[in-house]
């Protein structure tokens, strides 16, 4: 059909349009999910729970070793002390004391353990490190480490010599 002026009327309902805003917005939902997926498989980092079924059948014997160790009374913290030459030097020279202080229900020290740790970083796997404490009198318990890293670290303190293992899990940062 053409009008007087010899041009094609149109011939569209009013609101055509409505249908693509629909098209419009699952598009860019479609988008934003797919770039979701990408940073979420791509920044996978590879650590994971090994073990994991096996570690939840032991669900309640842990946390009976943990209302036994409560009743034990023993405190301990975990301290970080860079050496003066760490604070000074390049990033890769990262040296200084662990500590490790042990105290009983009565804030007295606790002699006589045999201290190891693990020392992990939270968020990166490959730095993780095993070291054994020296005593150094009055429950103080400490090794001269070197971390490759700074930022946070945790620091997972086994300690025998009593009756049951006493373990301790505390977060540092390195400066």
């Amino acid at each position: 059909m053409t009008t007087a002026s010899g041009q094609a009327a149109n011939n569209r309902k009013p609101g055509w349009w409505y249908p693509w805003i629909f098209v419009g917005g699952m598009t860019i939902v479609v988008i934003v999910n797919g770039i979701m997926i990408y940073f979420a498989l791509s920044t996978f980092t590879g650590l994971e729970t090994r073990n994991h079924y096996e570690k939840g059948l032991a669900y309640n014997t842990n946390i009976e070793a943990a209302r036994l160790q409560a009743a034990m009374g023993w405190q301990a913290s975990v301290a970080y002390l860079p050496s003066a030459d760490a604070i000074v030097a390049t990033p890769e020279a990262r040296e200084g004391l662990l500590e490790v202080t042990f105290r009983d229900r009565g804030s007295n020290p606790i002699s006589g353990l045999k201290v190891d740790a693990k020392i992990l970083r939270p968020t990166i796997e490959g730095f993780d490190q095993e070291v054994t404490f020296a005593e150094r009198g009055e429950g103080r318990y400490g090794v001269v480490l070197k971390l490759p890293q700074a930022g946070q670290w945790e620091v997972r303190v086994v300690a025998r010599g009593g009756e049951m293992p006493y373990q301790h899990s505390q977060r540092i940062v390195i400066p």
